[in-house]
């Protein structure tokens, strides 16, 4: 994967979020997140990464409960809020070092796990909202690549029991980034390898889409697909979180 910077992709996709958010009514429904409206999509990032930040910035060991902190403000306030959250979010991870331990849901990790969980976070998010506000534009290729690299290796790691059923071969590539993953579905689980093969069906599409299909948020007609369009779409029920 190619190198990223984090703490700026963090920066600037918090930044289109709120753009974004703030310039619809709070109220407007998000399509990709049924039931929730603008408010509840920015209530919610704003709560990740002050929840995150307040890790960073003790460098937890054990996973803090997001019940202990403040509650978010009600309407045109909490864009400021999500602001303030963003800003001491950057602020932890840039004072901390890339290597320093801390909890992370995977077992022992680094503040740099947090770096790449928050910028991924709001790279999706703010694909939420522009989506509910009007045209929104693609995750950036080597963000998204890296987006879907974490989804399969890190995410999807948590519960490779959901995997266990009719064994199957999905092959994705991205077409705008040297990046493509062989998935095998089967008795054993989820088996993610880092290259091309053989497939019951393969999915090309841009980073983008593929990251975003992963995550539920585009369709199956988003990619070009050669196979089993069933296989395809079974995993993608599969990966939801």
């Amino acid at each position: 994967m190619a190198d990223i910077d984090f703490l700026e992709a963090i920066r600037r996709e918090s930044a289109l979020f709120v753009d974004a958010a703030a310039s619809v009514p709070l109220e407007t429904p998000v399509p990709t997140c049924p039931g929730w409206k603008v408010e509840d999509l920015v209530s919610h990032l704003a709560s990740v990464q002050s929840w995150a930040a307040a890790m960073v910035e003790v460098r937890a060991a054990e996973r803090l409960d997001r019940k202990t902190l403040a509650s978010p403000p009600a309407g045109p306030a909490v864009l400021a809020w999500m602001r303030e959250a963003t800003a001491r979010l950057l602020r932890a991870l840039e004072q901390a070092g890339p290597s320093d331990p801390m909890w992370f849901w995977t077992g022992h990790g680094t503040v740099a796990d947090w770096r790449r969980r928050q910028a991924q976070e709001a790279a999706v998010h703010r694909w939420d909202a522009q989506d509910a506000a009007g045209p929104c534009r693609p995750l950036d290729a080597a963000l998204a690549a890296d987006g879907v690299d974490e989804l399969l290796t890190l995410h999807l790691a948590r519960g490779p029991e959901r995997f266990v059923g009719e064994p199957g071969t999905l092959h994705l590539r991205a077409t705008d980034a040297a990046a493509e993953w062989l998935l095998t579905v089967g008795p054993v689980g989820l088996r993610v390898e880092h290259r091309g093969g053989e497939a019951d069906v393969t999915a090309r599409a841009t980073a983008s889409d593929l990251d975003l299909f992963l995550w539920g948020r585009l369709s199956v007609f988003a990619l070009r697909v050669d196979g089993s369009m069933g296989l395809l779409e079974r995993f993608q029920r599969l990966t939801a979180l």
